[in-house]
């Protein structure tokens, strides 16, 4: 994971449930940190800023300055992924507002 203070490595083991197969991190959990991500909340937050005013490539290097391990690709990444993010939850709204009407209906 990329940080503020730079790349830290997390050493975190995967468990699975042996009656359904899921498969979890426990600390990830724990932490709060999100599946396919490399850079921390506050991180991805300046990313996300700076992709919005420049281009990728400028806002990595603006990064670069401060934490070596931010490549473009990463920054290119956080805005879409916020996107979708975004996305997926006005879908779930939209599904319980729905839900709400027929229940109102009934």
């Amino acid at each position: 994971m990329v940080t503020t203070a730079g790349e830290i490595a997390i050493w975190r083991r995967c468990y699975r449930d042996k009656q359904t197969g899921e498969r979890w991190l426990l600390l990830d959990d724990a932490l709060g940190l999100e599946p396919h991500r490399r850079l921390s909340p506050q991180l991805r937050s300046h990313a996300i800023a700076w992709a919005t005013e420049t281009s990728y490539r400028r806002a990595a290097s603006l990064l670069h300055a401060c934490v070596p391990e931010v490549s473009a690709m990463a920054i290119w990444e956080e805005p879409h992924l916020a996107k979708r993010e975004t996305a997926q939850e006005a879908v779930v709204t939209d599904a319980e507002m729905t839900r709400k009407v027929e229940a109102a209906a009934s």
